[in-house]
């Protein structure tokens, strides 16, 4: 197992539960979170990508149709928008993205939605490959963005502060339309059903030069240390949400001094919410 070095990245030898110096043991934050992970949900197609010739190749399941093995995208499969437009999924069997006959045809994803219905989870990650991106709702417009869009990106900005990188969504240019996505069902099907939205992020991991879809074993450290602070920051908010943006702005009074144009009165009432305020800095500029 890997190590919680001085840097904060995982070493081999001492579990990085254990913590470092200068990175205390997130024990404490596991023991006061639930945690769920699901296997990779395509084992029959990494299998099938696993014979040398085809790297690096397929990303889709083996599905079968009509005699002919085609495969569907499990990540065009939810169904939140499914089938939105040809764009960000598609109805052609033989197409990277195709999407399936019906949302959540597939074993795998249906398996994903009885998980989700059944649990009221906060914050969801899933990793996929490649782009070295942080991804989150919505993905089926460039057009527009959720009501907790200022949310998400803060979250992501702070996912990607010690790996590089890039966060957003379609509307921010990060990614391609995509629609029956994993992070649109998570975060936009299920609310109405839960007492809260899901804010869920999908990570596409390690960059083209580095593997693409099937990247080197001896990558596998390196990008588990590359999501080191991105994990570690998820376990956090998942139990704060609400204090993920900073204060609102105070409501600031100033009146000039009648007898003493030099002095200025100032009264300010700081927000009240969940997002404690530190301190108020007053700074003078020069005429």
């Amino acid at each position: 197992p890997p190590e919680a070095a001085e840097d904060g990245e995982p070493r081999p030898g001492r579990h990085p539960l254990e913590g470092s110096a200068r990175n205390p043991s997130p024990r404490p934050l596991l023991d006061s979170r639930d945690l769920w992970g699901v296997p990779p949900l395509t084992p029959d197609g990494h299998v099938y990508q696993s014979e040398p010739q085809l790297r690096p190749g397929w990303r889709k399941n083996r599905r079968s149709l009509d005699g002919e093995i085609v495969g569907v995208d499990l990540n065009r499969n939810y169904s939140y928008l499914w089938g939105y437009d040809e764009e960000g999924s598609s109805s052609e069997p033989l197409s990277e993205t195709y999407r399936g006959l019906a949302p959540f045809s597939e074993a795998a994803s249906d398996a994903i939605r009885r998980l989700v219905e059944r649990q009221d989870f906060t914050l969801a990650l899933s990793y996929h490959s490649f782009g070295r991106l942080v991804l989150f709702p919505w993905g089926y417009t460039r057009d527009s963005v959720t009501p907790d869009h200022a949310r998400f990106s803060t979250m992501a900005d702070s996912m990607v502060r010690d790996n590089g990188y890039r966060p957003g969504n379609a509307y921010t240019g990060a990614i391609y339309l995509t629609n029956g996505v994993w992070d649109d069902f998570m975060y936009g099907e299920l609310y109405g059903a839960k007492e809260h939205r899901t804010m869920a992020f999908t990570v596409e991991l390690n960059a083209g030069t580095e593997g693409g879809f099937w990247p080197p074993e001896d990558l596998i450290e390196p990008t588990c240390a590359a999501m080191w602070t991105l994990n570690l920051y998820a376990l956090r908010v998942a139990g704060e949400l609400d204090a993920v943006l900073p204060p609102a702005a105070p409501v600031l009074l100033a009146a000039q001094n009648a007898a003493d144009p030099r002095r200025i009165e100032m009264r300010w009432s700081g927000p009240r919410g969940t997002t404690p305020v530190d301190f108020y800095e007053v700074c003078e500029i020069a005429p």
